[in-house]
């Protein structure tokens, strides 16, 4: 099946797929998943569960990360990202300029957890926050950059946020 027209570069095996060829088992990320873009879950997986793996806490990631998204809820929900374009996940991560989908420069579509969308233009360079726009993201849990280690950081100081009650 083609790819969209906006989507390119991106894409995703099927579950279990036995092609001798790999590159035709593979298909577009939005035929294979139903969207072309990302769930933000790099806070989910670097500081929630990786900062406290091993921890007396570390089976308690996903509420954990659902405490701090209730914080951005109540706190930044015009700017906390949801959903982005693929290519700005790799982009915020290596905090490198990219294009996405719509092949401008820095520029991205976006959904914020209030339900808004838009088409933003980020300064990736410069991490996981800017004028509009923040995603919590982080290269992994002990990136000297990330919310959870950078004390100048407006989140910094949820970084040992306890888990919601509950399982």
């Amino acid at each position: 099946m083609p790819s969209p027209p906006s989507e390119s570069g991106r894409s995703a095996e099927p579950a279990g797929s036995s092609a001798r060829n790999k590159q035709d088992a593979y298909e577009s990320e939005y035929w294979a998943v139903g969207t072309s873009y990302t769930l933000n879950y790099h806070f989910v997986r670097y500081w929630a569960h990786d900062r406290f793996a091993g921890t007396d806490q570390g089976g308690r990631w996903l509420q954990r990360a659902n405490a701090f998204l209730r914080v951005q809820l109540l706190r930044d929900a015009s700017r906390f990202i949801i959903l982005y374009e693929d290519p700005f996940d790799m982009a915020q991560r290596m905090r490198l300029p990219r294009r996405g989908w719509h092949k401008k420069w820095n520029r991205w579509s976006l959904l914020f957890t209030d339900g808004h969308a838009a088409n933003v233009l980020t300064d990736t360079t410069k991490g996981a926050t800017g004028l509009g726009w923040k995603s919590c993201s982080g290269m992994n849990s002990v990136d000297p950059l990330a919310w959870w280690n950078n004390p100048d950081d407006p989140d910094y100081q949820y970084r040992d946020l306890p888990p919601l009650p509950g399982q």
